[in-house]
């Protein structure tokens, strides 16, 4: 289940900046964090809602550690769920989700500090393509709906196969 949950906003001093060292900004600093836990911990995908829509970009991160999801709610928006434990062996985990527009417009902060190459193709083909192949309407002609079946073979082009080799 998504919940909401109630994030402090963001504020220069609730961040240490001791250490950033000259020339730094903050900003920067803080969409350099947040690019190493998407590509750390993340996902960046394009998935369906339901089963006769169209697929939307989507990014999550889960963790064991809420703060690092809360600090991503603060920087972009977007819910968090908390996945409660199995067995009192496991911890509880919380998965931090934004999708659509707002995805987007995270990628495009973080991409420029991004390392992991496949998550940076996968941003790079979002960035550049997903809206030429949107209908803003939602309504798709056979070409337009061609084009976005290309786009989404594209897009999982290289994705890892789920079998592992022994």
């Amino acid at each position: 289940m998504w919940v909401a949950v109630g994030i402090p906003s963001l504020r220069d001093h609730e961040y240490d900046t001791s250490n950033l060292g000259p020339g730094r900004n903050m900003r920067e600093t803080l969409l350099a964090y947040a690019a190493g836990l998407i590509d750390g911990e993340g996902t960046v995908t394009l998935t369906r809602q339901a089963k006769n829509e169209h697929r939307a970009p989507i990014v999550s991160v889960t963790s064991t550690t809420p703060e690092l999801l809360r600090y991503l709610r603060v920087l972009f928006g977007g819910a968090l769920c908390v996945h409660h434990r199995g067995t009192k062996k496991h911890s509880a985990s919380w998965n931090w989700r934004i999708q659509h527009n707002r995805a987007l417009r995270a990628l495009a902060l973080v991409y420029p500090y991004m390392r992991e190459k496949e998550k940076r193709r996968r941003v790079r083909l979002l960035l550049n393509g997903y809206a030429r192949v949107t209908a803003r309407n939602g309504k798709y002609n056979k070409r337009l709906d061609r084009r976005r079946k290309r786009f989404e073979d594209l897009f999982f082009k290289h994705s890892r196969s789920p079998v592992l080799a022994l």
